[in-house]
């Protein structure tokens, strides 16, 4: 065997190493990534189904103080929203494309004062 075979024998066996390593690294990512997504959670958030942190605030509509208690023992979603945010106003405005009974119940918390918060959903 010549010393250019051998070193090149070598150096191949090297990369297909390496390149295993990369593979199984890569398929750890994928299977965290894919429990993270049937949780519903990525490192630090609330898992699915936790009860939800005090609010309050105003209706917009009523103008009432509404409190996040309200809704205890309901399911449902928070939606964070903010006037500034365009990825926001386009989910508030075609939020309502769904007919109702096909979604949960929800609560739209907008950020910012009620002029703001006014331009969400137009």
């Amino acid at each position: 065997m010549s010393f250019s075979f051998a070193s090149s024998y070598l150096a191949l066996w090297i990369w297909a190493i390496f390149q295993g390593f990369l593979t199984l690294a890569i398929f750890r990512q994928v299977v965290g990534l894919e429990k993270r997504a049937v949780q519903g959670v990525a490192p630090g958030e609330l898992l699915v189904g936790t009860r939800a942190p005090q609010f309050a605030g105003i209706d917009y509509h009523s103008r009432q103080p509404i409190d996040i208690s309200t809704f205890d023992g309901q399911g449902g979603v928070i939606l964070f929203l903010a006037a500034s945010c365009s990825a926001c106003r386009e989910l508030a405005k075609n939020i309502n494309r769904f007919s109702p009974e096909n979604l949960p119940p929800m609560v739209a918390l907008c950020i910012g004062g009620q002029q703001q918060s006014a331009k969400i959903g137009k």
